[in-house]
């Protein structure tokens, strides 16, 4: 495995797919033949992955333990804790389905897609320094990761008396942990999809400055078109999983949140309550960073996209006065813009950085909608120990 290959070239995922199979969040695909890996383990494999799912999720309905864990939450943590938990499991169960049951023949095209492009912008076998190398800043991110989410983890496990490879496996842990991976998963395919637009860009303004332009146009319009065909499949891939990701995004802060607000009316000590801001502050940052590192890497892919067209035009105009060159760019612009495809959200909504401002907005208003149940649950409480305390005289 060569674990210092460009993002240029696809196969740079080869030995992070490797690890990804093992959790069933990419099918077992083989890059020397450039096909997927079709064995009756990989089925017995995925249905034994799910079983156990849903043999963790059983028991930690049924766990006494956490059942009055969960009990001592107020009521609005109550309904986003379980909302929460309920979303990441669609987004594990959604993710494993589509890796090891329906769809695997996308991740095929997906990836020929991919090779078709780097041969044209003859990237295959490009190397990257160390400073930029792909898995050295995946590893960072997992040290990152597992920092915040074991603290929490810990924080937690004092707080319900409860063993930390528990609370690991049966609190919705292992499931934020799954999402991580697909969230990596995404970034890296999106950066893939970046520079190779980024690519086509510089290679149509270095054309643009030659004479002879006919064929080499028409080879990078072939390539921008497989590009945007490449996109579509992304995004029937993982548009449920986006949808999916960026929902727990906004549910996670207003969570973190409404905690934060609201830590205080729940029955804790004073280190054990500072213990909780200090986490969940940094819970709150990294999914706020998790959400930006998704939106604006699809943002700017978006930009590099529409540039390829820009610079069509700007060819065409520099082009004016000859009327056949004039004519071929023209159609060359008209058939490219069929294939400007942007990333959606299983086609519920498009992807850029307004939907940051979204995001935002809805969970400020959440909130605030939380502090207020949060007040008028305290006040009822208040109401109903000064009845009890009056009875009682």
């Amino acid at each position: 495995m060569d674990f210092q290959l460009s993002i240029k070239d696809i196969n740079f995922l080869r030995p992070f797919f490797w690890y990804l199979n093992i959790f069933l969040i990419t099918p077992w695909y083989d890059f020397s033949k450039k096909s997927l890996v079709k064995t009756n383990i990989r089925v017995v494999y995925t249905i034994s992955v799910i079983l156990f799912k849903i043999t963790a999720v059983t028991y930690s309905l049924v766990d006494q333990t956490l059942g009055q864990a969960y009990a001592k939450l107020i009521f609005t943590q109550r309904i986003i804790l379980g909302t929460i938990y309920v979303n990441t499991m669609l987004t594990v169960m959604v993710t494993i389905f589509k890796c090891g049951i329906w769809a695997t023949n996308l991740w095929t095209e997906m990836f020929a897609g991919f090779r078709f492009v780097d041969r044209k912008l003859q990237n295959q076998g490009k190397r990257e320094s160390f400073q930029r190398n792909f898995y050295w800043k995946l590893l960072l991110k997992h040290v990152f990761f597992g920092t915040v989410v074991y603290y929490q983890i810990y924080v937690w496990s004092n707080f319900v008396a409860m063993p930390v490879w528990k609370m690991v496996i049966f609190s919705g842990c292992m499931e934020i942990c799954y999402e991580f991976l697909v969230v990596l998963l995404l970034t890296a395919l999106v950066q893939a999809f970046e520079v190779r637009y980024k690519d086509l860009n510089e290679r149509l303004m270095d054309v643009s400055k030659k004479a002879a332009i006919f064929d080499e146009l028409q080879s990078l319009v072939k390539a921008y078109r497989i590009l945007g065909e490449t996109v579509e499949i992304f995004n029937e891939l993982f548009g449920h999983q986006l949808v999916l990701i960026i929902f727990h995004c906004g549910l996670q802060m207003v969570h973190c949140l409404n905690l934060l607000f609201a830590s205080g009316n729940i029955e804790m000590d004073e280190d054990t309550h500072f213990q909780f801001l200090i986490s969940n502050f940094w819970f709150l940052v990294w999914i706020l960073y998790t959400f930006l590192t998704i939106v604006l890497p699809i943002s700017s892919t978006n930009r590099e996209a529409g540039r390829f067209i820009d610079l069509l035009y700007k060819m065409q105009e520099e082009r004016m006065e000859k009327s056949d060159m004039c004519d071929f760019l023209t159609r060359l612009v008209n058939y490219s813009k069929n294939f400007h495809k942007g990333f959606t959200a299983a086609e519920f909504f498009g992807l850029n950085k307004t939907v940051i401002f979204s995001l935002l907005g809805n969970v400020a208003t959440y909130v605030i909608i939380t502090i207020q149940l949060n007040n008028d649950t305290r006040n009822q409480q208040l109401i109903t120990s000064f009845n009890v305390s009056q009875f009682r005289r």
